[in-house]
């Protein structure tokens, strides 16, 4: 396979935009030219991003993912994309109206299907609607888990062809040496991530605030939110918490880096995911991880993470005491985390991407 676009209107987000990032950079790398149409207002920050990668050729376009314009317009320009490159990759299930041959579409999870979606019936229709023409309409599926591919199966759509072919971190965290000066001058608790429902911070807030007086660790919350003033805000402020805990919501990797490598603990209570990064990414820099306990993080963490019930304030406010007065068990933790890495080796997921891509486009000449 010589050329392949990659859709990029989710550029600079994070989630899927960081795997999005991490594809195109490594496909690009193993010498496949890689065509990508991302949002016009990103064009300098992805010129900068990218600047040392000449086999990815941007295309910038006026309209941004989810929009109607762009469910127009893109598919007439991927029509002419198309007959330029043996496959079309998209990293997300935002599809134009007319999709071409050849395209295989990644599925990160389908929580709008679930009980943990929090916004409207709309944007629930919506999601099924793009779902359903992702799943019908193209050659192959690459899910995140095996988690992920059970959900899509129990949906009874018929599925071409479906593959689990796992994420992995970002070598930013894997290759940036130990942080020599620590950013927060205390000990903490930590927790990455957006602040959506599904992500259970209420619960994390609750068990911490049982045990603050119990332990010498702030908590520490990095991640963006969606309004200058949010339901965590307000519960940190109900709990009487506002001393006790650091919020950042528009940290660097730099930061985020500084912040594992220091952190006593990083937390992920979620009730609901499709995969789970950020426990990668913590046991990339030595950082124990404590998860709680639903399949798709088990699929990622296996023994390497302490697990919790995320409905249970007592649980996790017992995890949070464990990992915070016992080193041994802590550097336990470590080791097992550097051990779960080496499943994640990001030659191995890239090789797995590019043979299913040659397959599908050589099955569909």
């Amino acid at each position: 396979m010589k050329n392949i676009y990659i859709d990029g209107l989710f550029y600079g987000g994070s989630g899927i935009g960081r795997y999005y990032e991490s594809l195109v950079r490594e496909i690009s790398d193993s010498g496949i030219k890689v065509y990508t149409c991302v949002p016009r207002f990103k064009e300098s920050a992805f010129c900068n991003d990218f600047t040392s990668c000449p086999n990815i050729e941007p295309i910038f376009v006026d309209y941004e993912k989810f929009s109607v314009a762009g469910f127009m317009k893109h598919g007439k320009i991927l029509n002419q994309i198309a007959k330029s490159v043996d496959l079309l990759f998209f990293p997300h299930i935002n599809l134009p109206w007319r999709i071409p041959r050849r395209s295989v579409v990644a599925i990160h999870d389908i929580r709008p299907l679930t009980q943990y979606w929090d916004r409207s019936f709309l944007a629930k229709a919506a999601f099924k609607y793009f779902l359903k023409r992702s799943i019908l309409q193209t050659s192959s599926i690459v899910a995140v888990s095996s988690y992920t591919r059970e959900q899509l199966l129990r949906l009874n759509y018929k599925i071409n062809e479906i593959s689990v072919i796992h994420e992995f971190p970002d070598l930013i965290f894997q290759n940036t040496p130990a942080s020599s000066k620590r950013i927060l001058p205390f000990e903490y608790f930590l927790y990455i991530g957006n602040r959506k429902k599904h992500k259970n911070l209420e619960t994390l807030l609750h068990s911490f605030h049982s045990i603050k007086d119990l332990t010498n660790n702030k908590l520490v919350i990095v991640g963006g939110k969606e309004a200058s003033t949010d339901y965590v805000d307000a519960l940190i402020r109900k709990l009487n918490l506002c001393e006790y805990i650091f919020q950042f919501p528009h940290a660097t990797d730099t930061e985020i880096i500084n912040y594992l490598d220091y952190a006593t603990l990083m937390i992920l209570p979620s009730f609901y995911e499709g995969f789970g990064l950020p426990p990668l990414e913590a046991m990339a820099r030595g950082c124990p991880v404590a998860v709680s306990d639903i399949p798709p993080l088990r699929e990622v963490c296996a023994d390497a993470a302490i697990y919790f019930d995320p409905h249970s304030v007592d649980d996790l406010a017992a995890c949070l005491m464990r990992t915070s007065s016992d080193t041994e068990f802590r550097n336990v933790l470590v080791q097992k985390g550097h051990d779960r890495l080496k499943y994640f080796n990001k030659s191995d997921i890239i090789a797995q991407h590019i043979e299913l891509f040659e397959r599908i486009a050589k099955s569909t000449q």
